[in-house]
């Protein structure tokens, strides 16, 4: 998934979080190794549902493909 739908999808689809919030998740996904899609579903799930949510988003991620 990409960016900008990860997006569409968490804020303005959803309304999960404000536009501020992602972003702040972005940049944040961005300096730490690995995907950025991976790490800013990580930072959600971890807004949304504490280390439970967190752990859901990144298996999410990864067993998928």
């Amino acid at each position: 998934m990409l960016m900008p739908e990860l997006q569409r999808f968490i804020v303005l689809k959803h309304g999960w979080m404000s536009n501020e919030e992602f972003l702040s998740g972005m940049s944040l996904s961005q300096i730490l190794p690995g995907v950025n899609s991976t790490n800013t579903s990580i930072f959600v799930g971890q807004r949304l549902r504490g280390a439970i949510g967190a752990f859901v988003a990144c298996s999410a991620m990864l067993l998928g493909p």
